[in-house]
């Protein structure tokens, strides 16, 4: 049976990975979760990774993995004066850690929530992801917009090249 453990920040972030691309989901962790938070949430990534490793003694390291973790396997801590910045990071972290394990097959455990009022809503994600779409969309139309204009232009400022023809009352366009 798989394990279960209460975690809302690792709860919302494995289903939001199925869900959302990664840039949405690290500004939700690094605006919603505070820094211990995050830091709980990488502790209990490597210890899951632990879980797996002594579970299959054969098992291979996961490529990359020591970037995040000091020598004696635990999470590195983030430094600087700028709590947003290190929320930002430890976010990052988290998300590179979660798809690692994913990638390496590892077996997680279910993170469940305790209290919902610590998991953001889909909302929270959903808005960021429908005003980037919008953004994206808006570019585009006014690419669009900008070339018609500038083909209007040109047609303009080109002079007529059709005439009639006499005998056979078709245009012919000239060279």
């Amino acid at each position: 049976m798989n394990a279960v453990i209460i975690s809302e920040c690792l709860c919302f972030s494995g289903k939001a990975l199925k869900r959302y691309d990664k840039t949405t989901i690290i500004q939700t962790l690094a605006k919603f979760y505070h820094d211990d938070e995050l830091f709980v949430a990488k502790t209990e990534l490597c210890k899951c990774l632990q879980t797996a490793a002594s579970d299959t003694p054969t098992a291979p390291g996961i490529d990359g993995w020591s970037k995040f973790v000091n020598s004696k396997g635990a999470p590195i801590a983030r430094r600087g004066n700028d709590a947003a910045q290190r929320r930002m990071l430890d976010a990052e972290d988290v998300v590179a850690m979660l798809t690692m394990l994913d990638v390496g097959n590892v077996v997680l455990p279910t993170f469940v929530a305790a209290d919902l009022d610590r998991v953001p809503g889909l909302y929270w994600c959903a808005g960021d992801a429908v005003s980037a779409s919008v953004d994206k969309l808006s570019s585009a139309v006014d690419g669009i917009l900008q070339r018609m204009t500038d083909l209007e232009t040109k047609l303009q400022a080109a002079p007529s090249t059709s005439v009639n023809t006499a005998n056979t009352g078709h245009s012919a366009v000239l060279p």
